[in-house]
């Protein structure tokens, strides 16, 4: 078997592991050969007319006129034939050069040997009256041109090229010679045997070098059509988990508020504990879900991060009304240190770090106090969350912000964790370009130090919202379609003092606040209500029908899809997400109605 069969076998194998059999490898090779020959002949069209005018020059002085002229007119009239085969090889598609290409290869295979029988035809014409000097000048066009062609052309079609000129030269010279004859014409057999033995090599390598570029763009698109199909999974799986915790954030956020509820009727001692214990795991769930929520976002580039400047007693005092109550129920105390300190960042993107901190101290605190404090180091804001915890040993302290890592101890008491909290506190902080820092002994406790940046003056909207009573006292239009969600709304909402006008749709909601006389003073509604309504419809409606077009509104959706928080946001409408604590959403409906 020859090097060339064994490497067209061996690629063949190779090919077919990447999806191209060995027929399909051997027509591949056969196109790129073809194309690279043509894309060379495109390229020696001018330098082949000089060359018909040099061989003119050098036939004129020593032949006939009437048979140079006749050999130029043939000569000039195949660079003519090639030059329309190469334009109509360059309008055929790939796959039509594909389909044609034993035919092109015989054309190819033949135009050269034409154009090798007319070089060979001029020097039958001007060797018999030529001096040797001019013999030999012959002799070394005939070679230049020849040892030119490897790299033009394919294997076939320099073998058409080679035999016409170089045998009749050493026909010519046996003939006209005299005693230089013999040994020139040797020369000339023996060089043509040398160029054929360099063409196939040369041919040899030149395959190996396309079958690479071969495998090359098969691996590049097999990749590509892997990246394509991972990226789709990931999408896939993305959307659905936003619909599977979607669906299942919707019960969560009812059951929290039910939980609520509950916690506020008068009940027998013995329930105490155990409904305690049940909040608990509720706050847990409620957690996880939002985290498993936060990691989506940020994994898909879909957290919105638009900074402003932020009052950070307004963040705290936020923190202290939502995790309160909770620390309260492990027999914690949660306290702030006041501040007049602002800084320009996402109030959302800080929220969730700080309630993340929190919940993390919450859990991992038995008794002592949780401090909110910030200060200025060096002339920048620092954000410290201090606990009295059980500490974290100096070999974990690194591995705390990675992804599912807890440092589970069942004496602190809390409830389960997937241990994102602090990952999405590392999220946070990257989205947002500051550092985290911890500080912590075993036994003592830990400080997470978030480092804000420069201070800045804080707008007027971003003063904190310091409620009058406990008693939110107002009119809350509320269009949910989940009845178990909507009568835990309408009872939570008249618990914290307001007048909730409760229904599956807007236009429900508008015929009693109508027939009643009533005014709302906010809207709170889910965003899918049905297939053909959404939360941004039912808005419009109640506003139109109050009349103020900028009446506040709440949205709370499970959905995380950016777009809908950006349709909200230049709307004027403010969107949370469920599951949302009670003492959360409390808070953030007495903020909405203090600053309408």
């Amino acid at each position: 078997m020859s090097p060339t069969d064994a490497e067209k076998n061996t690629g063949g194998s190779a090919m077919s592991r990447y999806g191209l059999s060995a027929d399909a490898l051997e027509l591949e090779l056969e196109h790129l050969e073809v194309d690279q020959s043509m894309a060379g002949a495109r390229g020696v069209i001018v330098p082949y007319c000089v060359l018909t005018g040099l061989l003119f020059a050098l036939m004129a002085p020593y032949s006939p006129l009437w048979s140079c002229l006749l050999w130029a007119g043939s000569f000039l009239i195949c660079i003519a034939a090639r030059w329309l085969l190469n334009r109509r090889y360059a309008s055929l598609q790939a796959h039509e050069r594909k389909a044609h290409l034993q035919r092109l290869h015989r054309d190819i295979t033949a135009s050269s040997g034409v154009f090798g029988a007319i070089v060979g035809a001029a020097v039958l014409i001007a060797f018999p009256g030529s001096p040797v000097e001019i013999q030999l000048l012959w002799t070394l066009i005939m070679a230049m041109v020849v040892a030119a062609a490897p790299r033009l052309v394919t294997q076939r079609q320099f073998v058409a090229l080679l035999i016409p000129p170089l045998i009749v030269t050493s026909g010519a010279w046996l003939v006209w010679g005299n005693w230089l004859g013999p040994p020139m014409a040797i020369v000339l057999i023996v060089m043509t045997a040398l160029f054929l033995v360099l063409t196939q090599v040369f041919h040899f390598g030149l395959r190996e070098k396309f079958e690479l570029q071969l495998r090359n763009a098969h691996l590049a698109a097999e990749l590509e059509r892997r990246n394509a199909r991972l990226e789709q999974m990931a999408q896939e799986r993305t959307h659905q988990l936003a619909a599977a915790s979607h669906d299942l954030r919707q019960p969560v956020h009812a059951l929290g508020l039910l939980m609520e509820i509950v916690q506020r009727e008068p009940k027998p001692e013995s329930l105490e504990r155990p409904l305690s214990l049940a909040n608990d795991c509720v706050d847990s769930l409620s957690e996880m879900l939002t985290n498993l929520m936060d990691i989506s976002l940020m994994d898909n580039d879909r957290f919105p991060v638009v900074p402003r400047a932020v009052l950070l007693q307004a963040t705290l005092e936020e923190a202290l009304r939502v995790f309160a109550p909770i620390a309260a129920r492990k027999g914690l105390v949660l306290r702030i240190v006041h501040t007049s300190l602002a800084v320009r960042t996402d109030p959302h993107v800080l929220r969730r770090m700080l309630f993340n901190l929190l919940s993390n101290a919450v859990k991992y605190s038995i008794e002592g106090t949780i401090e909110l404090r910030s200060e200025l180091l060096a002339g920048k804001v620092v954000l410290h969350v201090e606990d009295q915890g059980i500490g974290i040993s100096e070999d974990r302290r690194a591995d705390v912000f990675e992804d599912y890592v807890t440092t589970a101890d069942a004496s602190c008491g809390h409830g389960p964790s997937v241990g994102l909290g602090l990952g999405i506190v590392r999220r946070c902080a990257a989205m947002l370009g500051i550092d985290v820092t911890l500080v912590s002994s075993i036994g003592q406790g830990s400080c997470f130090s978030i480092h804000l940046g420069m201070p800045v003056l804080p707008g007027v909207e971003d003063a904190p919202f310091e409620p009058a009573s406990d008693s939110l006292g107002a009119v809350v239009a509320v269009v949910e379609n989940d009845l178990t969600l909507r009568e835990a709304l309408a009872r939570m909402l008249s618990d914290w003092g307001c007048l909730p006008v409760v229904g599956a749709t807007a236009e429900e909601v508008w015929s009693m606040l109508d027939q009643d006389r009533l005014t709302p003073q906010l809207i709170l509604s889910d965003l899918h209500l049905d297939v053909q309504a959404s939360g941004f419809d039912a808005i419009n409606i109640l506003r139109n029908g109050a009349q103020q077009p900028r009446l506040p509104a709440l949205i709370l959706t499970g959905d995380v899809n950016r777009v809908h928080y950006l349709s909200a946001e230049t709307r004027g409408i403010r969107m949370e997400h469920k599951p949302l604590q009670p003492a959360r959403l409390r808070a953030v409906l007495g903020e909405m109605l203090s600053t309408s």
